[in-house]
């Protein structure tokens, strides 16, 4: 891009924010309200102590800008400063809190075309193991990884079904089963030889989360830790996934609106965050 032009459109955005700014109605970014704050920490305090995975302490000044609808993304190291970085997302959603455990529970609506995944634990059996794949872009090798997967039962029995944790982390050793699939021809898209081929990460841990509030509304969460291993750095991994966040939240919540005509009487029961079938 050529400078001038470069310097043309900073300086039209630039104009464009100010007109927005200007035009806004007084008021319309007051301070949300404090009853709506304290809730919101209260119910992270309560997270964080039954939490597999707890989440960064929020400032006052996170909060409220999570009280107002907009996606807070936190960057933070939880082990090393050496290691893989945290990288955590909330958002504040209007759809229903079952919808939106749905919208990113059901592997209908979360497929990726760049993921394979393959369930390698019996149906109800939990925690649940997965052999995923990832189809890098090349040059990249690809990667692939064995997880095991759970939910969070006692903490959502113990804030009556309030506070749903979907969590992750690799599973030791567990990629021979997967591999042992994979030679069996029992895994779409994977070939023998582009699984030997496959970086396995060293990292990968993390979880969704739901937070039902008074109102409503529920506090839409997703944080993760992982490292993809070869010659990418983990820093440039959290860099990326700090930049993706917002459409990822977003995404979820769009999908949660297409939940209750695809999640109908004919479709196949996904357990809630408190152990029960979402009815």
């Amino acid at each position: 891009m050529h400078e001038r032009l470069h310097r043309l459109r900073v300086g039209c955005s630039l104009l464009l924010c100010f007109v927005l700014l200007w035009a806004q109605p007084a008021g319309a970014d007051s301070a949300p309200p404090a009853d709506l704050i304290q809730q919101l920490a209260d119910l992270f305090g309560d997270y964080n102590r039954g939490a597999y995975f707890p989440l960064p302490e929020l400032s006052e000044r996170q909060l409220q800008r999570l009280a107002r609808g907009k996606i807070l993304r936190i960057r933070d190291s939880v082990s090393s400063p050496e290691g893989p970085q945290r990288i955590t997302g909330l958002l504040l959603c209007e759809a229903p809190f079952e919808d939106l455990w749905v919208a990113f529970r059901d592997t209908h609506l979360t497929s990726l075309p760049v993921l394979t995944e393959y369930r390698l634990s019996e149906d109800g059996e939990w925690p649940s193991r997965w052999y995923q794949f990832f189809h890098m872009p090349g040059p990249f090798a690809d990667r692939h990884w064995v997880i095991a997967v759970d939910d969070n039962i006692p903490l959502a029995r113990s804030s009556g079904n309030r506070l749903w944790e979907h969590y992750w982390s690799l599973l030791k050793g567990g990629l021979t089963e997967g591999l042992d699939r994979v030679a069996a021809g029992r895994v779409p898209r994977v070939l023998p030889q582009m699984a030997k081929e496959a970086i396995r990460p060293g990292t990968n841990e993390g979880a969704w989360l739901l937070i039902r509030l008074n109102d409503g509304r529920s506090v839409l969460g997703y944080t993760v830790r992982a490292s993809i291993g070869g010659r990418v750095p983990d820093r440039l991994v959290s860099t990326y996934s700090m930049m993706t966040l917002a459409k990822l939240l977003r995404g979820v919540a769009a999908t949660a609106r297409r939940v209750p005509e695809h999640y109908d009487a004919q479709h196949s029961r996904i357990r809630g965050g408190g152990g029960e079938p979402v009815p």
